[in-house]
């Protein structure tokens, strides 16, 4: 994950999310103490990860069998 990870900012719980999670749900619940985030985002810098996430998947097909 990067930066660690990322908790809850209510009860501090590890919420086990990553970066493309935030891009694909930008709202979520913690599951702890149900509290609801919004995370924003750049809408350029989500179009640039899912564009470098497209190439390492065509990469790595590339190589397998």
């Amino acid at each position: 994950m990067i930066g660690g990870g990322f908790v809850c900012p209510s009860c501090r719980t590890p919420l086990g999310i990553d970066l493309g999670f935030i891009i694909e749900n930008p709202v979520c619940q913690c599951p702890s103490c149900e509290a609801i985030m919004s995370f924003e985002y750049n809408e350029k810098i989500a179009k640039e990860y899912r564009k470098t996430l497209k190439e390492i998947e065509n990469i790595k097909s590339s190589f397998s069998v």
